[in-house]
């Protein structure tokens, strides 16, 4: 998955990703508390950081966080930081392009993004991934800065 580009993304992409995340090789561990770990490296293309994230949330079901987390609707009653998120269309059954816009503690400027994100659940896990993407009707806002992501998943 090329960012800035829209395209379905193949189940090879989900596997890369499982892949990345999976190996402890060259990431540096820079937060652990309770069940939450954080890791950082830089990518290998460039001055671009990396960050990787761990939490085990044993009360909950798999599918419930699922929902939680691509139910659009309910998204507000959780994140405090969403000034205002909505679904721009469907690529495909598991594909879709949105917005979204946060608040930002004070200095930084809020953030806005305009992403295309990808899902694939099979008997042995269940993933989403996003990268950013560019559309000519939805330009960055003012009082924002357009937020960048290269792969979130």
């Amino acid at each position: 998955m090329e960012m800035g580009t829209t395209q379905v993304s193949a189940n090879e992409k989900f596997e890369k990703l499982w892949q990345m995340v999976s190996t402890e090789t060259s990431w540096k561990l820079e937060y652990e508390y309770d069940e939450i770990q954080v890791w950082s490296k830089h990518s290998c293309c460039g001055e671009l950081k990396m960050i990787k994230t761990k939490a085990a949330f044993v009360d909950v079901d798999v599918w419930s966080l699922f929902d939680v987390l691509m139910d659009g609707e309910y998204r507000h009653l959780w994140d405090t930081h969403m000034i205002e998120s909505y679904s721009i269309g469907f690529l495909s059954p598991n594909s879709d392009v949105g917005y979204y816009a946060m608040s930002c503690p004070p200095p930084i400027q809020n953030r806005d993004f305009l992403l295309q994100r990808s899902w694939l659940a099979t008997s042995q896990r269940i993933s989403i991934l996003n990268h950013s993407v560019y559309h000519e009707d939805f330009p960055p806002k003012k009082y924002f800065v357009r937020g960048i992501s290269h792969l979130t998943g």
